[in-house]
């Protein structure tokens, strides 16, 4: 999915992608699909506020107030994740940024 998602967001949106990846060979392959940017997964929390208008988080082990911290105001985040991840999620941390926040469920009906 995130492969996809940066070639989407990049080739037809038009979009600046910055994509996480932790390896040499992955960070390349995100690079070649079209992203400008990409962070080790290990530095997300050392990224600036207000960073981004759209965050798409395909992992269950993101803490997810970081997202928060990092949106832009009036930005969109869709979490595409499920179980513990999104148990205690404060929502006031997306409100008082006026974000929209989408939930994303695989194979939902």
């Amino acid at each position: 999915v995130g492969s996809w998602a940066i070639q989407i967001a990049s080739k037809v949106c038009r979009l600046e992608v910055t994509a996480t990846a932790s390896h040499e060979k992955s960070r390349d392959w995100c690079t070649s699909l079209g992203a400008s940017k990409v962070v080790d997964h290990s530095e997300v929390a050392n990224l600036p506020l207000n960073s981004f208008d759209y965050i798409l988080n395909l992992s269950d082990r993101v803490d997810i107030s970081l997202l928060a911290r990092i949106v832009k105001p009036f930005g969109r985040v869709c979490l595409v994740v499920g179980g513990e991840a999104i148990k205690a999620v404060d929502l006031s941390l997306f409100f008082f940024k006026r974000c929209s926040l989408t939930m994303e469920v695989v194979f939902a009906r």
